[in-house]
């Protein structure tokens, strides 16, 4: 039953759904499957090919940009490799809140994007457009970061998530979530308002539903294994867990693992541009989706650390030409690895994210502690 089930969902519903939403994901997906097996070289050709072309394209159709770059003489041409990406100002939340109509391509037909909002938990949601060939591209490395954990197409997994959709429609999302449960086998718990009885009630959805994965806050996480240690309650063996949206301390973790019986695979993600990174079998830094993202690790002054060093965290988003963001400041803070993996994947690493600028406490001798290094020392 279980693999006609998975079979039903791959071969019928989940391609009806991406059909629907004309997201052409599969392709993209067996693309960023052949990367696995790239060289370091070739990926990083790659990136910097689209990182130009976002560049250009920014310059030449999105007004905010144009005005920028008319001012300071720069023309597209100009724009030759990644080091143009100096002629651009750091991104934030609320330029975007503000300018929000000079940062999208005024030709763009809406048959093309789709307009999404951010969870806001920052307290600043922020609304996006998303390019759909951009959305394919963050569905798809879901999914391989998914098939790192042993996962395939088709396999149940629920997110313990903030929302359960972005769709207008409260009936349509419903109707969606209804069909993506029955048939995709991709479940979704809000967490809003988490408390005993609902932790309580997911434990019950898990036992029913048998996800191989689940996907969630990692609050949420360390919440329902208390629970769960506490009322001496077991789930169903998992594949593994995917943490994101928030920093995962290695006490977390070390819960977690323990209650779930599987390991706990991070992820560094947002809503605004989607998954940037996650971990491997390795669980030794997080790989970077160098096809679809390019960071930069930067100084207070906005000049690069050096290799290995904290820094504020910058993403450029190589796929959304609907409403380019280059140098998006998302408010985190983190280490860039300068070792490669040893599973061998050409992907950059991300050797940790190390919490929001916003935690960091700055001593008055000038030395920064970071939220995990106070967490190393009361969960050592």
């Amino acid at each position: 039953m279980n693999a006609f089930r998975r079979t039903a969902a791959q071969k019928i519903f989940i391609p009806l759904l991406y059909k629907y939403w004309n997201i052409p994901v599969f392709q993209e997906y067996e693309n960023l499957m052949q990367h696995d097996g790239w060289s370091e070289d070739k990926l990083a050709a790659l990136q910097e090919q689209k990182l130009t072309e976002i560049l250009r394209y920014a310059c030449l159709y999105i007004p905010y940009y144009q005005s920028i770059m008319e001012k300071a003489g720069i023309r597209a041409d100009d724009i030759k490799d990644k080091t143009a990406l100096s002629f651009f100002p750091v991104l934030t939340k609320p330029i975007i809140q503000e300018r929000f109509d000079d940062l999208v391509d005024p030709k763009m037909s809406q048959k093309e994007y789709v307009t999404e909002h951010s969870g806001g938990s920052t307290g600043q949601p922020t609304k996006v457009r998303r390019y759909l060939k951009a959305r394919a591209a963050v569905h798809a490395s879901t999914w391989r970061a998914n098939s790192w954990m042993g996962w395939e197409i088709g396999d149940p997994w629920i997110w313990l998530w903030g929302r359960l959709s972005t769709s207008k429609s409260s009936w349509k999302s419903k109707l969606v979530n209804l069909y993506k449960t029955l048939g995709c086998q991709e479940s979704f718990f809000n967490v809003h308002g988490l408390d005993k009885k609902k932790l309580l009630k997911f434990a019950r959805a898990v036992r029913l539903f048998r996800p191989k994965l689940i996907e969630g806050y990692t609050n949420a996480f360390y919440q329902l294994c208390l629970l769960l240690r506490q009322e001496n309650i077991e789930l169903p063996k998992l594949m593994g867990v995917a943490t994101t949206a928030e920093t995962l301390y290695s006490e977390q973790r070390r819960l977690i693992e323990d209650v779930l019986g599987c390991k706990v695979f991070n992820r560094y993600a947002s809503s605004e541009v989607g998954l940037i990174a996650s971990e491997c079998s390795e669980h030794d830094g997080l790989h970077l989706a160098a096809e679809n993202i390019y960071i930069e690790c930067v100084k207070e002054d906005k000049s690069p650390v050096a290799p290995g060093e904290p820094g504020k965290l910058l993403i450029t988003d190589l796929n959304n030409r609907v409403m380019p963001l280059i140098r998006y400041d998302l408010g985190d803070m983190g280490i860039i690895s300068t070792e490669p993996c040893k599973c061998g994947r050409p992907y950059p690493l991300l050797q940790k994210v190390i919490g929001r600028q916003s935690d960091v406490l700055r001593l008055p001798n000038k030395k920064i502690v970071f939220p995990d290094d106070l967490a190393e020392i009361f969960y050592p």
